[in-house]
């Protein structure tokens, strides 16, 4: 109800909410990459990582900037994230071609 009665200190409100959890989200997925050094993919990881810690910074410092500001980081968030997991993705799947359990494989078998 308050949302629909003030607007500007929902989208403030939504703004420290978001910009908290990417930094938390951040901060998690860089001990989580930290703690299991040699998985594959650490790279793919650590940057993934680092996007989460800068958007939440960004989102935390410059709140007041408005919903805009909440759009374009998302954008930029979910793009670059979106292109490391296809990337990971595709490094990952690549060293299991040959072996009969690729995702394709299992998908296409009968």
């Amino acid at each position: 109800m308050a949302a629909i009665v003030t607007p500007p200190i929902a989208a403030l409100a939504a703004e420290i909410l978001f910009g908290g959890l990417f930094l938390i989200s951040g901060i998690a997925g860089l001990v989580t990459n930290f703690w299991t050094r040699p998985a594959t993919g650490f790279w793919w990881s650590l940057v993934s990582a680092v996007i989460g810690i800068a958007a939440g910074v960004v989102l935390l410092l410059w709140p007041l900037n408005g919903v805009l500001s909440l759009t374009f980081v998302l954008i930029a968030l979910f793009a670059i994230e979106g292109a490391a997991t296809i990337i990971f993705a595709s490094n990952t799947s690549a060293s299991y071609r040959g072996d009969g359990v690729g995702c394709w494989q299992a998908a296409s078998s009968t």
